[in-house]
């Protein structure tokens, strides 16, 4: 696998633009390809995840309460859909706050073994409304 830096790229529109069928197709790009597992979609909120048939950053990464540590252990499980993740959408950003995406680029950095690499090499896909 070759080392390139992440392309890092923000979707928005007003309710109703399109922005969850933006998702879904990317989502649905992927499974015809039988590589479902190299796009993972997360939200802070629970509600927001579900309605993209996504998970919530905690629940996809592994974390607690408190989110990333280095510290903490890494199952293989995490590991193995960490290493197979090429995109990464984060649905509804602006609920998230930026501690978390700061979080979310040292796992991936960390996970991927990439630290020098924006994202640890992922391309993620930012998608929300500002004005929310």
């Amino acid at each position: 696998e070759v080392s390139r830096e992440s392309l890092v790229s923000f979707l928005g529109g007003q309710p109703g633009a399109g922005k969850s069928q933006v998702i879904r197709a990317l989502q649905e790009l992927a499974a015809s390809w039988n590589s479902s597992d190299v796009v993972g979609t997360v939200s802070f909120q629970g509600v927001a995840a579900q309605s993209v048939n996504g998970e919530t950053i905690h629940k996809f990464f592994g974390w607690g309460l408190r989110g990333f540590s280095k510290t903490q252990p890494v199952s293989l499980e995490l590991r193995e859909k960490i290493i197979k993740l090429r995109l990464l959408i984060v649905d509804e950003v602006s609920t998230t706050d930026v501690k978390f995406i700061g979080m979310i680029d040292s796992c991936l950095r960390h996970i991927r073994n990439k630290p020098d690499l924006l994202f640890g090499g992922v391309d993620v896909l930012f998608v929300g409304d500002w004005l929310q």
